[in-house]
């Protein structure tokens, strides 16, 4: 077999979070596929102030770094992709669009070439589900660009060949886009077992991990119930963050709280993992909410507010509970402070259900996922 020239359209994220696992598990892939021989175009997600069309006419395949993506309009982004792509001449076997399909997959819909999408939601349901939590400028901008996305979102859907979606949650919205459901398949972003796994330490504290002061994480819930439960209080709250969430918090529930920067890598991340009694998901909406399946591999049980993304997983696993407001939330986490026999049987369930069904050994060895 000759080797296969594949465009890959991808979001790099500054090597954290969700969207650099995805990177991380693709180009994995792609790096034991001996007969693939990628060609990368980036959409970047961090770029100097003004960088944002300025360089479109110096760029080629041998600098295929798009420029920062305006978080609300993305009209740079998509005419300065469409730019770049209308110089390469080359014609490839396949078209991978990973993660900012909305961007990415239209500066691809003109070619002839078969696409390939694997994501995990869209700036519709993302943006439906957030916009009265943002403020005033961010809301007026997301109500006037949503209806040309929507339509970006779903002509992307419905000209890929496959679909690959990373939960239940995405299924439904590929089919709601109108994409046939012969051509959408469920593949969830691996799980390193091998890292990700039970530790020996005792374990204490209820853990959140996220940006916590992103509106969409809903870190405000986390803070009421470490001021209205006495169970909560006793055990304190480990937060994993790229910022301290003390600040915006009075003083007797700040001192209930333990923070870790996450820039200190995955070790730490891990060792958090280990010694939690409970993760808690507050998110208003997540794609995949990819911290409840690492903390599941960990052993640790989940309680996490219905969001999307992990809800059927997060059910199907038994490692956790999916709940629908904050008295939920809180009777579910007492629960488990108080049982600590439910909480090693939960995080034992989630932990074998996350190694049959999120294995990156199963995901590296599977040469059909991204085939076209």
């Amino acid at each position: 077999m000759g080797a296969r020239a594949v465009l890959a359209l991808q979001t790099d994220s500054g090597g954290r979070g969700g969207v650099a696992t995805v990177n991380h598990w693709y180009d994995r892939w792609m790096d034991i596929e001996d007969e693939a021989t990628p060609t990368r175009v980036v959409l970047r997600d961090r770029a100097p102030s003004g960088d944002y069309v300025r360089h479109a006419r110096a760029w080629g395949v041998d600098k295929p770094h798009l420029p920062l993506l305006l978080p609300h309009l993305h009209v740079p982004q998509y005419l300065a992709g469409r730019r770049l792509l209308a110089k390469v001449q080359q014609r490839f076997d396949a078209i991978h669009i990973v993660g900012a399909h909305v961007v990415h997959g239209t500066l691809a819909a003109d070619r002839p070439e078969p696409s390939l999408v694997w994501f995990c939601t869209t700036l519709e349901d993302e943006r439906r589900r957030v916009n009265r939590f943002q403020v005033a400028y961010r809301r007026v901008a997301y109500t006037l660009s949503m209806p040309w996305l929507a339509r970006l979102e779903n002509r992307v859907l419905r000209k890929a060949a496959r679909v690959i979606a990373m939960s239940p949650h995405a299924v439904s919205l590929a089919l709601a886009a109108g994409v046939a459901s012969d051509r959408v398949v469920t593949v969830p972003i691996p799980i390193d077992t091998a890292v990700f796994k039970p530790g020996r330490e005792e374990r204490q504290g209820i853990l959140f991990v996220g940006r916590a002061g992103d509106p969409r994480k809903n870190f405000p819930a986390v803070a009421r119930l470490m001021a209205t439960s006495t169970a909560a209080a006793s055990e304190g709250l480990d937060v994993v963050s790229d910022e301290d969430p003390r600040s915006g918090m009075d003083r007797a529930t700040a001192g209930l709280v333990r923070w870790w920067d996450y820039s200190d890598g995955v070790e730490q991340l891990v060792e958090r993992y280990q010694q939690a009694r409970v993760l808690v998901l507050t998110s208003i909406q997540e794609g995949f909410g990819l911290v409840v399946f690492e903390a599941l591999a960990c052993g640790t049980p989940v309680v996490a507010m219905r969001c999307g993304g992990p809800d059927a997983f997060l059910q199907q696993s038994g490692g956790g509970y999916v709940v629908d407001n904050e008295a939920e939330l809180k009777d579910r986490v007492e629960g488990l402070l108080n049982d600590p026999s439910s909480c090693e049987a939960l995080g034992g369930a989630g932990r074998i259900w996350v190694e049959k069904n999120m294995s990156a050994a199963a995901f590296l060895a599977d040469r059909s996922i991204f085939a076209l």
